[in-house]
């Protein structure tokens, strides 16, 4: 079996690192698909994602929806 060197573990590791999307990013989509699916009641779209509604709107404030 061969060693990898330095240079292939940190190439490979980069290359895994560039699947993974910033946890804002997927937070605020997460987000918008749940008060599309509700049809714009966020009293739902909380429900769904597990947050409270306080929450919620706070999060859409601050992306600006």
């Amino acid at each position: 079996m061969e060693i990898e060197s330095r240079v292939e573990v940190e190439r490979r590791r980069e290359k895994e690192m560039a699947e993974f999307l910033p946890l804002k990013i997927v937070e605020r989509r997460m987000i918008v698909a749940a008060v599309r699916l509700s049809r714009g009641c966020r009293r739902e779209a909380a429900m769904i994602l597990g947050i409270s509604e306080a929450t919620l709107y706070r999060r859409l404030k601050e992306y600006g929806q």
